[in-house]
């Protein structure tokens, strides 16, 4: 970081800074523990002479950073959130280090994990825990080599980068939205970098053991990104067909519910309406209530997704038991229901 004098590495990191707090709130999140990581990464002498030989620079981009907080504020105070259909547990933080370090590919599909929990892992155990072997081993030997040799800096700037998840896996608690795998994404640098020191100290040893380590490390980590493209298991929402279905049944005249993303339908031009008597387009039907459902008219065709996010208080499971209602057909996270009895 700021290898010359030059003012432009100055401006660069500054106006990555921006461009990052720009994008999100926690991007403003994430630029903190980057500001943090600076004393680690050069010196607080260093810091503060960079600061006042470009002063302007700094002062520019410090005065966007309070517009943006600003800004953040001033939707939070209108009550802007971020989405509540689910919470953090300690579930979904393993999720995002299970996501983070490579294991997505090698187990099962999100949807099968959503729906079956950790028993979906039980197929997969073998691939599993021979690749977390190979993750703790390359990142216990990274943080060993740091601590031999006491360099500090490093280790600071590891502690800054940790920060930011850990605040954000905080406030998901308390605000009641689910942390996930990609708030966390600005760290995948540095877990690379790990990986790599431990990497190349496995090759460096003699032993070889130490080169059987590295190689399943770099084979499997190839799996999981081909598996993670490639496999059906991997697929993601199908909301294409969901949505075509849908169009198909609202021009037969066919009354229409659809219980899963709104943005999903817009997306693939489905017409949606939260009022029940325009059947021109399919009524949004997103976690009801038992007497709210018991005061629309029936539809003919239901299309659900992800039952824990779209229908949280089991009230629509509830009314297609009750009032006939038969899996039609299944796309990858959604099933179809249509009404079999009068």
């Amino acid at each position: 970081m700021f290898p010359s004098s030059s003012g432009f590495h100055v401006a660069l990191f500054l106006f990555g800074l921006v461009v990052l707090s720009g994008s999100s709130l926690l991007g403003l999140v994430w630029a903190g523990g980057a500001l943090a990581a600076m004393p680690a990464l050069l010196s607080l002498r260093r810091v503060v002479s960079l600061a006042k030989r470009y002063c302007y620079l700094w002062f520019a981009a410090g005065g966007l950073l309070v517009v943006f907080a600003g800004y953040y504020l001033w939707a939070l105070s209108l009550g802007a959130r971020a989405s509540v259909s689910a919470t953090t547990t300690w579930g979904s933080v393993g999720f995002v280090g299970y996501e983070l370090l490579g294991f997505g590919g090698l187990g099962p599909g999100r949807l099968e994990l959503r729906t079956a929990g950790l028993a979906a892992l039980r197929p997969y155990l073998l691939w599993l825990a021979a690749y977390g072997v190979a993750v703790a081993i390359l990142l216990g030997a990274a943080v060993l080599l740091e601590v031999k040799g006491r360099n500090r800096r490093h280790l600071v700037l590891a502690l800054c980068c940790g920060v930011p998840p850990a605040f954000i896996v905080a406030v998901g608690c308390v605000a009641h939205f689910r942390a996930l795998g990609r708030h966390s994404a600005p760290i995948i640098p540095i877990l690379l970098l790990l990986s790599a020191s431990g990497l190349a100290w496995l090759w460096s040893r003699r032993g070889a053991w130490a080169r059987v380590v590295a190689l399943a490390f770099c084979g499997l980590s190839l799996l999981s990104c081909l598996s993670l493209r490639f496999s059906p298991r991997h697929e993601k929402d199908n909301y294409r067909a969901a949505a075509a279905l849908a169009r198909t049944a609202l021009s037969k005249g066919q009354l229409v519910w659809w219980n899963a993303a709104s943005v999903g339908a817009q997306y693939y031009d489905v017409p949606l309406t939260t009022d029940p008597g325009r059947g021109s387009a399919a009524l949004l039907v997103l976690n009801p209530a038992r007497e709210t459902l018991s005061h629309l008219p029936l539809p003919q065709v239901i299309i659900a997704s992800k039952p824990d996010l779209y229908d949280g208080q089991s009230a629509l499971a509830e009314l297609l038991s009750e009032e006939h209602f038969q899996p039609a057909g299944k796309f990858n996270a959604f099933v179809i229901w249509e009404r079999s009895g009068p």
